[in-house]
């Protein structure tokens, strides 16, 4: 593959590429790290940076998370900065409770470890798992799905089934059910998502809340991770995850970007129908968020 080949790519992808690209040539850090910045500043997106207090103090948190994040990059886990992801639910946690000013990052901390504490929580669509350790480092119970059964987890309560199946059989309830690029037409149609939203409303305990974000980008932020899945759903074929770039032009499934993009599902009335009480739908920056509360 050459420089020409992927300037035709969607802007996008570009940057995947050429990582690639640059660490089969075994290219040092700082090469990557000079073509990304040059890449970046070529499309026009910028690596988000905490801009209020509320970003700044969640860092620490998130640190812990990076270091899950960086430790399976050589098993090609490739993910953005994970305060970019999950953010939005730590900040909807505060927004719910009327708590947004803080003084320390340890104020912040204990908020969370106090409201968290003793909790149930499930995580829809979870992936390997690596939020999973912070909200349990923050007193949450926790718990996991994911129908992707290549995944490598990263804890040890994640239950690789189909989200549907696994809230049909447990006989868990929880106090917040979660979820990050799942309510989007890449993952589900309307009538799954139809069906997911009414389980999760019948295994959430009284007064419990259910939060879903969706991306708005054209690519889910697990690019790696996401194609696997792709191959497995789509194809029936297992991929080697460092290996998808080839795999993507060999299925010309470039050509299906626009098939692929994160295009919410779940509308206010969908989740209306469902007997959740909508308190939040709508969109905010690159999120598409929706806090339900069961009253």
């Amino acid at each position: 593959m050459n420089i020409v080949d992927i300037n035709l790519m969607e802007d996008v992808l570009r940057a995947h590429a050429l990582y690639e690209i640059l660490k089969s040539q075994n290219s040092s850090q700082e090469a990557i790290e000079q073509l990304g910045a040059r890449i970046r500043s070529q499309i026009g997106h910028q690596v988000v940076m905490p801009e209020s207090e509320l970003e700044q103090y969640m860092q620490p948190i998130f640190q812990q998370e990076e270091g899950y994040y960086n430790t399976q990059t050589q098993d090609g886990y490739l993910f953005k900065k994970p305060s970019e992801i999950n953010f939005p639910f730590f900040k909807m946690l505060c927004d719910y409770h009327n708590q947004t000013n803080f003084n320390t990052p340890e104020e912040l901390s204990n908020f969370l470890r106090n409201k968290l504490q003793g909790l149930n929580m499930l995580e829809i669509g979870c992936g390997p798992g690596f939020l999973l350790p912070i909200l349990e480092d923050l007193g949450a119970k926790v718990c996991g799905v994911d129908i992707n059964p290549l995944l490598k987890p990263v804890h040890r309560n994640i239950h690789i089934q189909d989200a549907a199946i696994f809230l049909q059989e447990t006989n868990q309830t929880f106090d917040i059910i979660y979820s990050n690029d799942l309510f989007c037409n890449a993952i589900l149609n309307r009538d799954q998502a139809l069906e997911i939203t009414n389980l999760a409303y019948e295994k959430t305990m009284s007064n419990g809340i259910n939060f879903h974000q969706v991306v708005m980008l054209p690519m889910p932020a697990i690019y790696h991770v996401f194609w696997v899945w792709i191959a497995w759903m789509q194809f029936n074929e297992e991929v080697n995850i460092l290996d998808t770039f080839r795999y993507m032009l060999n299925k010309n499934l470039f050509q299906d970007l626009p098939r692929y993009n994160n295009v919410p599902l779940l509308d206010t009335k969908t989740a209306s129908e469902t007997g959740f009480k909508v308190l939040k739908n709508d969109i905010s920056g690159l999120f598409y968020t929706s806090l339900l509360v069961k009253s």
